[in-house]
């Protein structure tokens, strides 16, 4: 984690002073008045009061009227904008006289100032204070300023506060604590002090989560924190010549972010059989004060021949002049987006500086007609539902285009009933080597780029972003609590647990009854805080197979086993269809096939490269139908497919370019992972034990065959 606390000072001169008498509204500007009463405002973009300020920087001063007596401003409201980087926070420095040149007060951002007030000290000879407003990067974020009530009053001797964290107790050298979400935690006073002549009468604890706490005596004191993020608590004391202390001394608390279980087991197990519980592994959450990285909002791609779309997001988080320097400190540009025919689109990443890098090249683009996201493709301009897409250097596994993609049924938001071919969410290489970007300014302006350059199909982004790695923003605090995966830290809980790994991440289980059980992990990260997640296991009985009736074998004799009852709940499985080009020619030149799955239209599908694997989900015992249509254009040479079930297995070649109509037609199973497995004994005496239908191939007089069907 990295965090600075900084104090920015400008000095800049003086213009001549103006009096004012009675409750007037003074507005912060470049010069000077001498007051005892009415207020102190930003400059509310010179327009009516209570507007926001503008990003103008000005020196303002303002002196007392009243002999002896120094100018006290009591801040009403106190909010300028901050920055995760500090230096580029808008400050109000406070000095103790007429100039620059005299001893600061501090420089205040945020709501520091609010409800405090600040006061000439005793060593304050002209009676007044100056004040220096600075923007550092003319971005506001619409922050409202500042109201204060200007009185006079005897010089103060400012307190000095001393707080502490006693309670768990600091670590390292910024003296923070690491707490769980709720976990009280203790603070005190640790030796504040009033001037001499003069006591403390107020203690005011700033918890930095919008709670403020204050009492003559409140000295020690509890709180808790119900989100994640770092916290800043300050102690600020007051004495009884109404005087604050003006000394930041901060005390970090950072509270755990909450881990993400992805937690593996076994869901259903059979009466008799052993499952698994496997809590690793755990995501560990980073917490970070950067704000979000992205554009949200929704932009409309229109169906128009070469339609040019871009979207900006500017940063000024930066240290000025900054430059990506490393590769690997760019971790990614991400998208959220629908759109009805990905070969229509051309998309390119431009950086302030003007270079441009093709994510997805039109010219090389050979996703045809596969969806982005869940899209409405029906003409109309209903927006559809988007996936997170992105683009990360170094990635090797394609872009979007290179057959990332699967066969998915859903209800659009038409209403209406789809199977499309959807690229699967994720992030991808991309056509141009982002790389290309080292050397962009990281300040200003970045621009994501979308050329739709066929017409009739259309889309819409609904946001976009860039991710950087956060330790390029100076003084911001990010961190990551992590999770032990060691017997010492995780371990699970619950009934009939046979044994356990070795780190306490996997436990193997045998219920003895059908039911419900409930199994606990546990796990608890390097802020001592202990997260748990609970999975629920079913026992049911096992499936109920007979072999069949006793047979004669007179020539060939095909065995079948067949499931007469099963409550375990096999899933659908994925048969995978690949289409090719027996010739290596580049696409089937318009034929295509059409899918269908126990009587439901699954899709259409082509290739359009030399081949496309086309995934099919389907239930054990389902009927799958292939009908081949030839091109439009005429005859085609070489085309062909193969379909394979979901364990692997070629079940079907076809002829190269067969004629119009069906191709296949027959019911299918599935035998791969989850699904029912066979074992026929004694194996040797047929060509597969391990089908529900082998065929016999020997027999030495009567032979009994069994046997055993289980889920995997």
């Amino acid at each position: 984690m990295k965090k600075l606390y900084a104090i920015s000072l400008s000095i800049l001169g003086l213009l001549a002073f103006v009096s004012v008498k009675g409750q007037v509204n003074i507005f912060m500007e470049d010069g000077s008045v001498t007051a005892c009463s009415g207020s102190f405002q930003d400059d509310n973009s010179g327009g009516s009061q209570g507007a926001p300020y503008s990003d103008t920087d000005y020196t303002f001063t303002i002196c007392s009227d009243s002999p002896g007596d120094v100018v006290q401003v009591e801040f009403v409201a106190f909010n300028l904008q901050t920055s995760p980087n500090p230096n580029n926070s808008d400050y109000l420095t406070i000095y103790d006289g007429d100039n620059t040149g005299e001893n600061s007060l501090g420089s205040y951002t945020g709501t520091n100032l609010q409800g405090l007030a600040v006061t000439g000290t005793i060593a304050n000879t002209t009676g007044c204070l100056t004040f220096v407003f600075t923007c550092n990067t003319g971005n506001t974020s619409g922050a409202p300023g500042w109201e204060a009530l200007i009185s006079c009053t005897t010089p103060c001797a400012p307190p000095t506060s001393v707080g502490a964290i006693v309670d768990p107790e600091p670590q390292g050298d910024e003296m923070s604590v690491g707490v769980c979400l709720g976990q009280p935690i203790s603070f005190s006073d640790n030796g504040s002090f009033a001037e001499s002549g003069f006591t403390l009468s107020n203690y005011i604890w700033d918890f930095g989560d919008g709670t403020i706490e204050e009492g003559a005596n409140l000295t020690d004191i509890v709180h808790d924190f119900s989100e994640p993020g770092e916290y800043i608590v300050t102690l600020t004391v007051q004495d009884n010549n109404g005087c604050y202390s003006l000394n930041l001394d901060p005390l970090q608390v950072l509270v755990s972010t909450i881990p993400i279980f992805i937690t593996d087991f076994t869901p259903v197990i059979c009466l008799g059989g052993e499952g698994y519980v496997d809590g690793n592994p755990v995501q560990n959450v980073t917490w970070t004060a950067l704000p979000p990285q992205v554009v949200a909002g929704e932009t409309y791609l229109a169906d128009g021949a070469g339609f040019s779309y871009s979207s900006e997001l500017t940063f000024d988080f930066f240290e000025a002049d900054a430059v990506l320097e490393d590769c690997d400190d760019l971790i990614s540009v991400f998208v959220n987006m629908e759109h009805s025919y990905l070969g229509d689109l051309g998309i390119y990443i431009e950086c302030p500086n003007g270079t441009v890098v093709n994510l997805i090249d039109w010219g090389l683009n050979g996703g045809g007609g596969t969806f982005l996201g869940e899209c409405v493709d029906d003409g109309t301009t209903i927006a559809g539902t988007g996936y997170d897409y992105g683009w990360q250097p170094g990635l090797t596994n394609g872009n979007l285009d290179d057959n990332n993609s699967t066969s998915v049924s859903y209800v659009n938001n038409a209403g209406q009933n789809v199977t499309g071919n959807i690229v699967d969410p994720g992030f991808y290489e991309s056509d141009e080597d982002m790389c290309n970007l080292v050397g962009c300014p990281l300040n200003g302006t970045w621009t994501f780029n979308v050329v739709d350059n066929l017409a009739i199909d259309n889309g819409y982004i609904f946001e976009w972003g860039m991710e950087f790695n956060p330790y390029l923003y100076p003084d911001v605090t990010t961190f990551t609590p992590e999770v032990g995966l060691g017997v010492d830290s995780s371990w699970w809980e619950g009934p009939f647990i046979n044994s356990t790994s070795a780190d306490g991440n996997v436990a193997y289980i045998e219920p003895p009854a059908l039911g419900f059980y409930d199994y606990t992990f546990f796990a608890t990260n390097n802020f001592n805080c202990t997260f748990d997640t609970t999975v629920t296991v079913e026992v049911v009985p096992g499936p109920v197979v007979d072999a069949g009736l006793d047979q004669t074998l007179c020539g060939d004799l095909e065995l079948e086993a067949l499931i007469l009852s099963n409550d375990f709940p096999a899933p659908p499985c994925e048969f995978i269809i690949e289409m090719y080009n027996d010739n290596n020619n580049f696409g089937w030149d318009g034929a295509s096939i059409d899918v269908t799955v126990a009587g439901t239209f699954q899709g259409n599908y082509t290739t359009f490269n030399s081949s496309t694997e086309q995934p099919i989900s389907i239930t054990s015992g389902e009927t799958l139908t292939i009908s081949y249509l030839n091109s439009p254009w005429g005859a085609t040479a070489g085309n062909a497919i193969n379909i394979y079930d979901d364990a692997g297995t070629l079940i079907f070649s076809s002829a190269d370019d067969p004629a119009d109509g069906i191709i296949f037609d027959e019911a299918v199973l599935c035998t791969g992972d989850g699904q029912i497995q066979y074992e026929w004994t004694p194996a040797a005496n047929l060509d597969d034990a391990n089908s529900p239908t082998p065929n016999v191939i020997q027999v030495n007089g009567e032979t009994v065959f069994e046997v055993t069907a289980y889920p995997a």
